[in-house]
């Protein structure tokens, strides 16, 4: 039996109906993060890294604290019976 459920969508909500803006938002956070980014390498990993990828040592924009990826669970094999 599931203990947590898993978490689908989007991460933080977006504050309009536009269909261009809600296609796009997510250019312009990538934009934001390189034009804010410290260093050459900073801008590469902001670019060609995975999703939320931060230089080590170093909060999320806006977030107070570094956070770790939520653990999900792991989900047993279906018992196969025959």
């Amino acid at each position: 039996m599931e203990t947590q459920r898993p978490v689908f969508g989007l991460t933080k909500n977006i504050d309009s109906f536009n269909p261009l803006r809600v296609a796009t938002h997510e250019y312009a956070a990538i934009a934001r993060d390189v034009r804010a980014a410290g260093s050459w390498s900073e801008r590469a990993g902001r670019v060609f890294r995975g999703p939320g990828w931060q230089p080590a040592g170093t909060a999320a924009l806006g977030s107070k604290a570094p956070t770790a990826a939520p653990a999900v669970p792991a989900v047993p094999a279906p018992e196969h019976t025959g």
